[in-house]
């Protein structure tokens, strides 16, 4: 039996693993997740006005924007419903923490408590943050 390859098959990526790779786009669909109460995650960031929205309000969503103290980073959880129902219609689906890996500075930690959750983070550079959400 002769097969034959089609050279341009090797080539081709597989969307999944392109979207590991793309940690900026998973950082700002992440930033224009709609919370809970309105607004976007970018809004809390900003600290803009919006009734009921608080940076606990992200903390419960997996999102915390002072791990500690004067910390020049935020958190996201690793595992987290409310991040795993944002990312249900991506490719980042269950695995946007790889790609969140790839940002410039951007480092796995310990855990940490999210309202119920305990879950690992990462560490994403405030700087890295869109726009003027440092």
């Amino acid at each position: 039996m002769n097969v034959v390859c089609d050279a341009g098959a090797s080539a081709r990526r597989d969307p999944f693993d392109l979207a590991l790779e793309d940690g900026a786009g998973c950082l700002a669909y992440l930033m224009n997740a709609a919370v809970r109460g309105g607004g976007s995650v970018a809004d809390v960031v900003r600290g803009r006005p919006i009734a009921h929205l608080s940076a606990r309000t992200l903390r419960t969503m997996g999102v915390a924007l002072e791990p500690v103290p004067g910390s020049k980073f935020i958190a996201v959880a690793t595992a987290h419903p409310a991040l795993a129902e944002i990312f249900a219609p991506t490719l980042w689906i269950g695995d946007w923490a790889t790609a969140l890996l790839t940002l410039p500075g951007a480092i796995r930690s310990g855990r940490m408590s999210f309202g119920r959750v305990y879950a690992p983070i990462v560490l994403v550079p405030r700087q890295l943050l869109p726009g003027s959400l440092q």
